[in-house]
C-alpha cells in the first residue's frame, strides 16, 4: 500500500467529501425530479377523472334538455359533447359569485 504525505492525505480525503457531497445533490435531485413525475401522474389521472364525469354531466343534461324540449317545445340547448359546452361557457359572461369572488 503506499504512503501518502498529509497534504496528500488531505487532497484524498477532500476529493471524496467533494464526491459524496455531489452523489447527496444528486441523489436529492433523483428525488425531487421523482416526486414531480408523480404528482404530475397524479393531476392527469384527476384530470382524466373530472373530464369523464364532465362528459357523463354534459350528455345527461342534453338527454334532459331534448326530453323537455320535445314535452315543451322549449329551446333548451342540446350539447353535442363537453368540448361544445365548455366552448358555449367561454362565450358567456362572468356573473354572480364568481365575479364577486373576483374569479
Amino acid at each position: 500500500m503506499p504512503t501518502y504525505s498529509e497534504d496528500e492525505k488531505r487532497r484524498i480525503t477532500n476529493a471524496e467529501e467533494t464526491l459524496a457531497l455531489e452523489k447527496q445533490h444528486r441523489d436529492a435531485e433523483e428525488k425531487r425530479l421523482q416526486n414531480a413525475v408523480e404528482t404530475l401522474v397524479e393531476v392527469v389521472e384527476e384530470r382524466d377523472r373530472l373530464k369523464a364525469a364532465l362528459d357523463e354531466s354534459v350528455r345527461l343534461q342534453s338527454h334532459y334538455a331534448m326530453l323537455l324540449n320535445m314535452y315543451d317545445g322549449g329551446k333548451r340547448i342540446e350539447f353535442a359533447n363537453s368540448e361544445a359546452w365548455l366552448a358555449r361557457l367561454a362565450l358567456l359572461p362572468l356573473t354572480g359569485a364568481a365575479t364577486a369572488s373576483g374569479i
